[in-house]
């Protein structure tokens, strides 16, 4: 029978660790946006606009670009309005959905209890790492609050 050796986990230089790495990537992610954006800045002024509204130039083998990102979303009023003219019913979609502002207004009342909540939502709990100097951790007030899906 072999013999398991169990190894410990050095914890302390996990958290020391995890302490400068997460400083350092503060460091970074600024320095990459101050980057970003000066390229930004010398691809618009320099660079030629291609016909989706992108900036690019080349230098040194690479591309480089400031790239011009559409996100498309209807205008609600507009859009139900321009179906029903048109006759296209299919397009217009009604949902019932909860307005959470109205049941957080009964739950703060009192009309509506925790238990009545459990009864009627999912909850997720996900976790995540939280490191801070001793100092820093203080009792914090968590507030319930119900928050919607839009969908």
């Amino acid at each position: 029978m072999a013999l398991k050796v169990k190894k410990t986990i050095p914890v302390r230089e996990y958290i020391r660790e995890y302490v400068r790495l997460r400083e350092e990537k503060k460091r970074i992610d600024a320095r990459l946006s101050q980057i970003a954006k000066a390229l930004k800045q010398y691809a618009e002024d320099k660079g030629q606009k291609d016909d989706k509204g992108s900036y690019y130039f080349e230098r040194d083998g690479y591309n480089v670009g400031k790239q011009a990102r559409k996100t498309i979303t209807f205008d609600l009023d507009k859009a139900v309005e321009f179906f029903r003219k048109r006759g296209y019913p299919e397009c217009i979609v009604t949902r019932e959905e909860i307005d959470t502002d109205a049941v957080n207004e009964l739950f703060s009342e009192g009309e509506i209890t925790e238990e009545d909540l459990e009864k009627i939502t999912n909850t997720t709990v996900t976790y995540s790492i939280d490191i801070k100097p001793v100092e820093e951790v203080t009792d914090e007030v968590v507030e319930t609050k119900v928050r919607g899906k839009r969908g």
